[in-house]
């Protein structure tokens, strides 16, 4: 059974920790980071294209924004960073 984007949107909506409603242009959630007073950009990913993410990408790089890190979670099984992005297994996302 696939995790899918609607899954994901009613465990955020559960938790209480949905900032603005889904789908800001391409980037699927957007979450409240309250620590570094910020938004933490998400996108789910199914497919084996999980590293193209542009909007993502031009939203971590806009420096009024003050963003630290955007996450892709996708069926892969391992965890990467690179610069801005962390990329996770779709099942790490029940720890946001």
């Amino acid at each position: 059974v696939a995790f899918s984007k609607n899954k994901f949107f009613k465990m955020l909506l559960f938790r209480g920790s949905l900032l603005i409603i889904k789908f800001y242009r391409e980037i699927d959630y957007l979450v409240d980071d309250y620590d570094n007073l910020s938004i933490l950009p998400i996108e789910v990913k199914s497919g084996k294209n999980y590293y193209i993410h542009n909007a993502t990408n031009n939203l971590i790089n806009i420096q009024n924004y003050n963003i630290n890190i955007g996450i892709v979670f996708n069926n892969n099984r391992e965890v990467k960073q690179k610069e801005k992005l962390l990329h996770m297994p779709i099942y790490y996302s029940m720890f946001i």
